[in-house]
């Protein structure tokens, strides 16, 4: 018994013995001083921080701008920061740049300056930066109040024999649409157009529109258009229609106009929308569609924040807005590794949530104009329904009494 244990150990220590010859060398080796070589994959990136600016301003009144940009990536670079004002056609009102600033890894850079406004009503700024073979693009909006009075400010002449447009008499109401006069769409596509709607009626005379509704003739592109109507707008008001085209897959390429007219129980606006069907790459057409979506969300943004401060119930809308925003979002981060289904995907989904969170915007705001009475004016209106039937009850049994009583009367004397 006891040789057989021996044995036993004796051929497990030699075991060990050869298992640890061979790790011994490639383990001393590996470990040898300087030859150590670690691999840290580098990372170039960056990130806006914010883009701070006031949401209202007055026209030819300066506002500061501060945008922020950090290095988020593991390696120093030069970056530049530029940004462009546009407007609802994304023409461009204003550029400006900043210089070239080195940005070491988690280093910020703040470029401030200021722009002055010289053109009434709203307005994006489109932020780019540079850095490497990089960039990233950021989006922000304001709004710019027109004056109202003429002594309040001096305009710029239009020039020697140059007549302006003519202002409407006080008093008539006058709508005025914002919208992004062409569209390039794909076969097969769904395209969103933001068309906005704003009562000058402040300017014009203290006039509201109620009742405004969007209509277009089909023109072989199916479209759908949410809300189907807009309750009010008081002057200086602005609301908005969301237009989604369904371009079909078997379609003709080339130009389609789409007439429309937005009508109010007070005025109405002719307008007309410019298509081109072309064959868009896919690629070409996911940028497009994000960049699209990313301009509706700040609109929708600043139209919220809009309808709180009038005291509107906000809160679905601003859901379905956080959830369009992680759709286009996600919708990015797989554009930038080419996987352009799983983008379109995504996109297809902030699509869904942008008509929702516009659909539940125009329903909170329509709820700021409906009468809620209170309990004691609806009790009191009760008792006057119960006093009228009761009147009139009263009346009619009275002449059915009268109307016996003659009627026997006339009995007797014959």
């Amino acid at each position: 018994m006891t040789n057989s244990i021996s044995t036993k150990g004796i051929t497990v220590i030699l075991l060990v013995a050869f298992i640890s010859s061979l790790l011994l060398p490639a383990s001393s080796s590996s470990a040898s001083g300087s030859d150590i070589d670690l691999d840290i994959k580098t990372v170039i990136d960056g990130i806006i921080i914010s883009i701070e600016h006031p949401y209202y301003v007055d026209l030819y009144e300066s506002m500061p701008i501060r945008i922020v940009f950090k290095n988020i990536g593991s390696v120093e670079y030069q970056e530049r920061i530029t940004f462009d004002i546009v407007n609802w056609s994304l023409d461009t009102l204003a550029t400006f740049y900043d210089g070239y600033f080195t940005l070491k890894p988690g280093e910020e850079r703040a470029y401030n300056t200021s722009y002055i406004p010289t053109v009434s009503g709203y307005q994006w700024i489109h932020v780019k930066v540079s850095f490497l073979d990089e960039e990233v693009e950021g989006w922000s909006s304001f709004y710019v109040y027109p004056k109202t009075k003429a002594s309040e400010v001096s305009e710029p002449s239009l020039g020697e024999g140059v007549v302006g447009p003519s202002e409407p008499e006080i008093g008539i109401p006058v709508m005025k649409l914002n919208y992004t006069e062409r569209v390039d769409v794909s076969k097969g596509q769904s395209y969103l157009i933001y068309l906005m709607v704003e009562n000058m009626g402040a300017r014009f005379g203290n006039v509201s529109l109620d009742n405004i509704i969007f209509f277009a003739k089909s023109i072989g592109i199916p479209f759908s258009v949410v809300p189907d109507r807009i309750h009010k707008l008081e002057p200086n008001g602005t609301g908005f229609f969301l237009i989604t085209l369904n371009v079909p897959a078997k379609i003709d390429a080339g130009e389609y106009a789409l007439d429309f007219t937005v009508m109010s129980d007070e005025t109405q606006k002719k307008g007309k929308i410019y298509i081109t069907v072309k064959e868009l790459p896919i690629k070409e057409e996911i940028w497009r569609t994000i960049q699209n979506y990313l301009f509706i969300i700040e609109r929708l943004k600043l139209e919220i924040r809009q309808a709180s401060s009038e005291g509107a119930n906000v809160s679905i809308a601003e859901r379905y807005l956080n959830e369009s925003i992680i759709n286009v979002n996600d919708a990015i981060d797989f554009y930038n590794i080419e996987d352009y289904d799983g983008a379109k995907k995504r996109l297809v989904t902030a699509r869904g949530n942008l008509e929702r969170c516009v659909l539940e915007l125009a329903l909170a705001r329509a709820d700021l104009f409906r009468i809620t009475l209170p309990a004691y004016v609806t009790i009191l209106l009760i008792v006057l329904v119960i006093i009228a039937v009761t009147t009139a009850l009263f009346f009619i049994y009275v002449r059915r009494r009268k109307k016996k009583r003659e009627t026997k009367q006339k009995q007797r004397a014959s």
